[in-house]
């Protein structure tokens, strides 16, 4: 999957979630050695210790760079990518079983579709996150 698969995570100030959402991508079938690329906007609490954690923890390929705004981000982590897929995830976003990402390149690469889904949540308490 690390040749195929990019996972880009735009963020700031996150130190609540993101340790979740790494967790739940570490245990993602196949995912060792995938490149994950965080997208950092500036954070001002322990976002990045929190990411610093996580990449020790669970042996995961992570990169941070500058973000901005969410959909700057975006971009930057897309620019940053050399994988043909790129998938985009909030930093507060939960993989609900462990073969979300392989279902999705599956159908994908044998479907002949350009965009998938799977079941995810968002652990955020926010009334716009539910």
């Amino acid at each position: 999957m690390k040749d195929l698969l990019t996972i880009i995570i735009p963020c700031r100030n996150e130190s609540s979630y993101i340790k979740r959402t790494l967790y739940s991508i570490s245990k993602q079938i196949g995912i060792k050695g995938t490149k994950i690329i965080i997208a950092d906007a500036n954070s001002t609490d322990t976002t990045l210790l929190e990411i610093d954690a996580a990449r020790l923890l669970y042996d995961l390929n992570i990169e941070v760079i500058q973000g901005g705004p969410v959909a700057v981000g975006r971009n930057r982590g897309a620019y940053n990518s050399e994988t043909p897929y790129l998938l985009f995830l909030d930093a507060d976003t939960e993989l609900l079983s462990n073969d979300v990402i392989l279902n999705s390149l599956i159908q994908i690469k044998d479907g002949g579709y350009h965009l998938s889904t799977g079941k995810v949540k968002s652990t955020s308490p926010t009334i716009a996150s539910k």
